[in-house]
């Protein structure tokens, strides 16, 4: 478990994750050249509190992942959510989001993906 991440710039994604359990009470990440927060392959991460600011797409769920956020909040990004199949091997990604200022018209679901708001 971690407590605290922050990332203030990052040329490609500001954070990524990948085969693994992960647990974090707070992320902020800044100024991302695509990705606030990348999980993939096989990942599980639970997320207490997300702040994301100057990204592509703040949170991406793909290949058989899942991903629970208790508070995500987003400023200057493209696409807030993204769950999708990237890698033939694998099935979608899930994402359930409990709190968030980011409008349900602002993400991207995979047909096989899913992302519950709540």
């Amino acid at each position: 478990m971690l407590n605290k991440v922050e990332i203030l710039s990052a040329k490609n994604d500001c954070s990524d994750f990948s085969f693994g359990k992960y647990e974090i009470l707070q992320i902020n990440t800044t100024n991302c050249g695509d990705k606030g927060i990348s999980v993939g392959e096989k990942s599980d991460l639970k997320i207490g509190k997300s702040f994301i600011d100057k990204s592509n797409i703040g949170v991406a769920v793909k290949d058989s992942s899942y991903t629970k956020i208790q508070s995500s909040k987003q400023i200057n990004t493209n696409t807030c959510f993204a769950a999708y199949r990237k890698k033939q091997e694998f099935v979608g990604g899930y994402l359930k989001v409990k709190k968030t200022n980011c409008n349900k018209d602002s993400y991207v679901e995979q047909i096989g993906s899913k992302i519950y708001f709540n």
